[in-house]
């Protein structure tokens, strides 16, 4: 019983530090989102529909390229299958 609850708790360590993980990627990209958006259109001068669009696309690239390698790491989905598939949910966010 004891070996059981040792598990358990090393479970919830790990799965709480691929949140904290996950929870940092998301919100460094949503910066980097957010800059993208600010440098194409105010500095740039880039029509804003335009801007986001880019920063959108990087953004997501980021997060997935990140996400995938800091914590998601043992993944086993090829890399385009599972990049699609992140990209179509985002883009399904995106228009939700």
């Amino acid at each position: 019983m004891l070996y059981n609850k040792k598990m358990i708790q090393e479970n919830k360590k790990k799965h709480l530090i691929r949140f904290i993980k996950y929870t940092l990627v998301g919100f460094s990209t949503f910066v980097v989102d957010l800059f993208l958006i600010y440098f194409l259109t105010d500095i740039l001068q880039i029509n804003y529909l335009v801007s986001a669009g880019i920063a959108f696309v990087i953004a997501v690239t980021l997060n997935y390229h990140y996400s995938r390698k800091l914590v998601f790491h043992e993944t086993t989905r090829e890399l385009r299958q599972g990049y699609f598939n992140f990209l179509a949910i985002a883009i399904l966010g995106l228009i939700l």
